[in-house]
């Protein structure tokens, strides 16, 4: 839990990662396709999927690399 300034508290929850945490095959496909500069419709269409499973895929990639970042930033603070 942290602190807020106005005196109320906020859960700081941090992403774990284990064996799930890396990027499907999929995952990479539309994190590609995103790279392009795609929106969720073209994505969606070029991987024949609907707009919200592309959108659902963003977020689990979004979400695994934040947990990486994380990582790596207490590996480079903890000297290791």
């Amino acid at each position: 839990m942290t602190r807020l300034p106005g005196g109320g508290w906020r859960t700081t929850r941090r992403p774990k990662l284990n064996k799930w945490s890396q990027p499907t095959e999929q995952e990479r496909l539309i994190l590609a396709l995103i790279a392009k500069v795609q929106n969720n419709r073209g994505i969606a269409q070029e991987v024949n999927s609907s707009d919200k499973t592309v959108k659902i895929y963003a977020s689990n990639i979004l979400i695994k690399l934040e947990a990486a970042a994380y990582m790596a930033e207490r590996r480079v603070r903890d000297g290791r």
